[in-house]
């Protein structure tokens, strides 16, 4: 797929010198076939001599292999399957602090929480807090779509005020860093610089009922590396892009309560549901490094819209200890999940056009991505090792159509 459209927007090229010359012939007479196009020819056509210099250098390459490597190399490849991991950056950033939502105080350091000795609190008691969250998936290309690993890194510094027993409501700043490397057709890598801010609200009608809901915006500020294979000397093209991320979710869940009233340790279902919506908006940008081979990259918007339903096994803390100062309290949870946009065309391409050949026009290139049905399993536990301290972890991992996910954080949290 995309080496057509390379090879392509090539084709174009020598179609437009020849149109230019006449009856199909050079400025000594003899027929192109015999001597080649000069490069008063590709000047007359608007090409530059160093593209048909690079280009004409395909026709010199000795097998197969080098000339599909050549061609792949030419294309915004990395820059399309980027948009993939945006709008994971994005995915990642929501359910991260949707998960901390309205959990402040189990996670987070309460600033006025309630006196130990009276039980006395402030009206409105505020809570802050940090995570932090990896994950690393390994990406499967098909259908002549490059394969790619990624990597991101999210974390959050928040604060969560609660006006009410019903309400709680937050705000985050987070930083983080995402990258593509190690692509199977060619030697390119894509890294990113990630500063988002959200705001959350979480609503509990009762006791079992809780529902959440996020908006966020996150800035992405790439840095961007493609080399050519075979021809060019092998030139490096960089690109400095940034993209804008915007997202909304909302979750619900019901916590049902499946052991006996005398039971020591209590143990919950949760039934989950959810709804959210990514948006990566990737300006356009032009690369640099080489006078021939140099992208135009138009500017493009993917989107994904991703359901889930799941279910959340949970317990309350178990105790290690006859003093109970130590206890672990576990959680696992499995989900489903359909990204409804994954499968449009329109999620993951880009369309480019060669600097030094405008006669090329533009052509379209796709990247992979994860696909539209993710397996979620999930797992966490909270180890309580002091009266007022304890550390939490948690690791997941997700099957897509096209790979896998590894995920894991965790920190500690301490009370004064």
């Amino acid at each position: 797929m995309n080496q057509l459209a390379s090879a392509g927007a090539i084709d174009r090229v020598f179609r437009s010198i020849a149109a230019n010359t006449t009856n199909n012939a050079n400025n000594s007479g003899t027929l192109i076939g015999s001597t080649g196009f000069t490069t008063g020819q590709a000047a007359a056509a608007g090409i530059s001599p160093a593209f048909l210099n690079a280009t004409s250098q395909l026709l010199t390459l000795l097998s197969d292999a080098e000339l599909i490597a050549a061609v792949n190399s030419l294309s915004p490849e990395p820059y399309a399957a980027f948009q993939s991991v945006g709008l994971d950056t994005l995915k990642r950033q929501r359910e991260l602090l949707l998960s901390q939502a309205g959990n402040c105080a189990k996670t987070g350091w309460v600033v006025n929480a309630p006196n130990r000795r009276t039980g006395q609190t402030g009206k409105q008691p505020l809570c802050v807090f940090a995570q932090a969250n990896n994950a690393t998936s390994n990406i499967s290309g098909s259908a002549g779509l490059s394969g790619y690993n990624s990597g991101i890194f999210s974390s959050y510094y928040g604060i969560e005020y609660k006006p009410s027993q019903k309400w709680t409501i937050g705000a985050a700043y987070g930083y983080g860093t995402s990258y593509l490397n190690a692509m199977t057709l060619t030697n390119a890598s894509v890294s990113s610089d990630v500063n988002s801010g959200s705001i959350y609200g979480t609503y509990k009608p009762s006791d079992k009922w809780n529902v959440r809901g996020l908006i966020g915006y996150a800035n992405f500020n790439l840095s961007g590396r493609r080399s050519t294979a075979f021809i060019d000397n092998g030139s490096t093209l960089q690109a400095a892009p940034s993209s804008n991320g915007f997202t909304l979710a909302l979750n619900t869940d019901y916590t049902i309560n499946i052991s006996k009233a005398s039971a020591t340790t209590q143990t919950y279902l949760k039934p989950l549901l959810g709804l959210a919506w990514g948006s990566y908006q990737q300006s356009g940008f032009s690369e640099t490094g080489s006078d021939a081979l140099n992208l135009n990259v138009q500017g493009h918007t993917a989107n994904s819209l991703i359901g889930t339903i799941g279910l959340e096994v949970a317990a309350s803390p178990i105790p290690l200890n006859k003093r109970k100062t130590v206890s672990v309290t576990p959680r696992l949870a499995v989900a489903y999940q359909v990204d409804a946009l994954a499968g449009a065309a329109g999620t993951k391409e880009l369309t480019s056009s060669f600097q030094a050949a405008p006669a090329a026009g533009d052509f379209t290139t796709q990247g992979e991505n994860r696909g539209v049905n993710a397996f979620v399993v999930d797992g966490g536990v909270d180890v309580a090792i002091a009266k007022n301290t304890s550390v939490y972890a948690n690791v997941g991992y997700e099957v897509f159509a096209t790979g896998g996910q590894l995920t894991y954080g965790g920190g500690m949290k301490m009370r004064f």
